[in-house]
């Protein structure tokens, strides 16, 4: 069988400590197929012609001469983001690996790297078996700042000599799928490990509803035994529709499914 894994960097200099996060999906390819129709579908839906969380959040476009997002409402928006979330997470398990540092060194690079080498083995032993081929296909970087440590990363973990140029698929978002959807996933990690990480406290909460869809399939989790993707949406439709309803009276709160959902808490607490 064939796993590949697709994956992408999150950091921010402007913030201190720098959390570097390297992320995505571990999936098998009987799963691709099913993903990339719901991923599509929901970008059709929205005439949407490719994900960028960067380009999604951000207010000032520095980055895009020609804004995709501009003029949604925040309710299309987060419509929006949960759609692909459910559409992303069931077309594998998520993987990932962050590291925190107060500069952006190769060390720091190398490291967020290894974590992340070591997520990928931990979960394909779950879903894989022996003699399985692995693939690994990131976004396109052509920066060796970041290609040597993650050559020297794998190395470290799996053992594999691999070069730096050969190691590797390298594909553009819009070509690939499966790499939008991991953006999706290692900016909503990056913003978790980032809370983790920070020294105020209050900020190091339980999981948002966002990072709860995405992690049906968290290779620890028994989300992934217990639902099937349709019955997931329909649990997870219930919970959005409890946020909303939730936020209307408590407007100034962050929502936390496992502390204010009334069902979910009590599944917490088991």
């Amino acid at each position: 069988m064939i796993l590949a894994t697709f994956a992408d960097e999150s950091y921010c200099e402007d913030r201190k400590p720098i959390v570097i996060v390297v992320a995505g999906w571990l999936t098998a390819q009987d799963k691709w197929e099913r993903f990339c129709q719901n991923w599509q579908q929901v970008l059709d839906h929205y005439d949407v012609d490719c994900f960028h969380f960067v380009e999604f959040s951000q207010k000032k476009h520095k980055n895009y001469k020609k804004p995709t997002f501009d003029g949604w409402s925040e309710l299309k928006k987060e419509d929006f983001l949960f759609s692909l979330a459910l559409a992303a997470c069931d077309c594998g398990c998520p993987v990932g690996g962050a590291y925190s540092t107060e500069r952006l060194t190769t060390d720091a690079i190398r490291t967020a790297y290894r974590t992340f080498f070591v997520s990928v083995a931990q979960t394909a032993k779950t879903i894989g078996k022996e003699g399985d081929i692995m693939k690994f296909i990131f976004d396109t970087n052509k920066d060796n700042t970041w290609l040597v440590p993650r050559a020297e990363a794998l190395r470290e973990v799996t053992g594999k000599d691999v070069s730096v140029k050969d190691g590797f698929i390298l594909g553009k978002p819009k070509d690939f799928l499966h790499l939008q959807a991991a953006d999706l996933y290692a900016y909503a990690m990056r913003q978790n490990a980032e809370r983790f990480y920070s020294k105020d406290k209050k900020q190091r909460a339980q999981p948002r509803l966002l990072d709860l869809i995405l992690e049906k399939n968290r290779h620890d989790l028994k989300n992934k035994d217990d639902f099937d993707l349709e019955s997931w949406t329909a649990v997870m439709k219930g919970a959005i529709a409890h946020y909303r309803e939730w936020s209307k009276t408590n407007p100034s709160r962050d929502y936390r499914p496992y502390l204010h959902h009334p069902v979910l808490k009590k599944v917490m607490n088991q």
